[in-house]
């Protein structure tokens, strides 16, 4: 998995570099376990902060301009999946383009 998550990265880089005018955000999120707001400040923010981040550097790593990019942490606001079964899919970054 960590073969193909670096690719996926790799993948990102050579995209970003071809939309250099672009600025990019990226968002981390994260799965609420008890259903808690206590939760959500306390462990997931941080949690996908750090997510977030750690994407961030990685793609200046892969010689994207670190000017370009802005992480944040969203823990468990924007929710993709409520069934048990797709929970996974809220434990994610997201990487938007901003002009």
């Amino acid at each position: 998995e960590i073969l193909h998550n670096n690719q996926l990265l790799s993948q990102v880089a050579r995209i970003l570099n071809e939309y250099k005018d672009y600025n990019v955000e990226i968002s981390g999120h994260a799965h609420n376990v008890s259903g808690t707001e206590e939760e959500n400040i306390n462990e997931l923010i941080p949690l996908s902060e750090a997510r977030a981040k750690t994407i961030l550097n990685e793609l200046v790593k892969l010689g994207i301009d670190e000017k370009r990019l802005t992480s944040v942490g969203k823990g468990s606001n924007e929710p993709l999946a409520q069934n048990e079964n797709e929970t996974w899919k809220n434990r994610r970054v997201e990487i938007n383009l901003k002009k």
